[in-house]
């Protein structure tokens, strides 16, 4: 082989190793501009990630304001607390020490109270038993004197009426006798008439002085008396 096939053949493995070189840079080139991407890719979802960190760290500066303003707000409240607490605790230390003295007061009377004196008293010496009964003695004397305080007015009414009746009557008396009447006959008209209304009386005074006085005089004594 001369010099000039030599040259040539080199310069064929030089124009091969120049291709795969070329073949290698590109794929470089390639691979490069699929870093570059993934890079950028990268860069933008850094930049979005950037952007929700930055979001989340103003949403957690507001919240850590809000939750500042909270505790601001949250220590007055405590420090107000306090306040009421104290003033509550000082009233009512003042309050108990009061009470506390108006107890010992209370205590030191009780011990300086002498010992009652005690009575047994009776049934006949309690005063509404005793004015109870007193009135009813009282209605007693007076049911024992009217009985006879009215037999003697209604004698003296009949005495008289009948009186006054035969002063009255004495003609019609005269013809009775002219026509041939007894005096027992005659007698025994006017008789009749002050029996039945004696009777009449008697009845009715009954009546009135077993039922009826004793039912009002209960009831006026029922206003001053709890009759059980």
């Amino acid at each position: 082989m001369n010099e000039s096939e030599r040259e040539l053949a080199a310069g064929k493995t030089e124009t091969v190793q120049a291709r795969k070189e070329l073949e290698d840079g590109k794929r470089e080139l390639e691979k490069g501009k699929t870093e570059i991407q993934n890079g950028r890719q990268e860069l933008a979802d850094g930049r979005q990630k950037l952007e929700e960190a930055k979001t989340e760290l103003a949403d957690a500066k507001e919240e850590l304001k809000k939750g500042r303003k909270d505790l601001d707000e949250g220590k007055a409240e405590l420090a107000d607390a306090r306040k009421e607490y104290t003033d509550a605790k000082a009233d009512f230390e003042k309050e108990t020490k009061d009470a506390q003295k108006k107890i010992d007061d209370a205590w030191r009377e009780l011990d300086e109270l002498e010992e009652p004196d005690f009575y047994v008293l009776t049934r006949n010496t309690n005063i509404g038993y005793a004015c109870y009964e007193s009135d009813s003695n009282i209605v007693a004397g007076i049911a024992n004197v009217f009985p006879v305080f009215f037999f003697l007015v209604a004698a003296l009414i009949c005495m008289t009426t009948m009186n006054r009746m035969v002063e009255e009557q004495r003609t019609q008396i005269g013809v009775l006798k002219a026509l041939g009447y007894g005096n027992g006959a005659i007698m025994g008209k006017y008789l009749f008439y002050a029996g039945s209304a004696a009777a009449a009386g008697a009845v009715a005074g009954c009546i009135i002085g077993t039922w009826l006085f004793p039912k009002v005089i209960w009831m006026g004594y029922s206003i001053m008396y709890c009759m059980g």
